[in-house]
């Protein structure tokens, strides 16, 4: 074997031996968002973002913000402008990988309030 092919066999023996383009053995965080959904258009400048984590104890943000998150279920609500919006959602948890999700939805409505409901944004 000449010098070249034997430093080619080590070295794929040894980026074998390093895992070199295996996934990593630790578990990814499970995260499910159930609404809204990709692409949703929407009348409301208010927004319910809920869905699955595990494990459960998993901390949960939306858009930089703490979702409530009990036994496995988180929620939050947020705002969103006129127009398209995006939410990143992220999760986390101790010995796991962590897990994103980003949902985007475009919203016809203000965030202006009038009496206690959206009103409709002037064009």
């Amino acid at each position: 074997m000449s010098g070249k092919a034997a430093l080619a066999a080590c070295a794929v023996v040894a980026l074998a031996l390093a895992g070199c383009g295996s996934t990593s053995s630790q578990r990814a965080v499970s995260l499910t968002v159930s609404a809204p959904t990709n692409g949703a258009e929407i009348a409301v400048s208010r927004v319910r973002v809920f869905g699955t984590v595990t494990p459960s104890g998993a901390s949960v943000l939306v858009g930089n913000s703490p979702a409530q998150v009990s036994n496995g279920t988180f929620t939050r609500w947020i705002t969103v402008g006129r127009g398209v919006s995006y939410i990143r959602i992220a999760a986390s948890a101790g010995g796991y990988r962590p897990a994103r999700v980003t949902i985007g939805l475009y919203s016809s409505l203000c965030a202006t309030k009038v009496g206690g409901a959206a009103a409709s944004c002037a064009r």
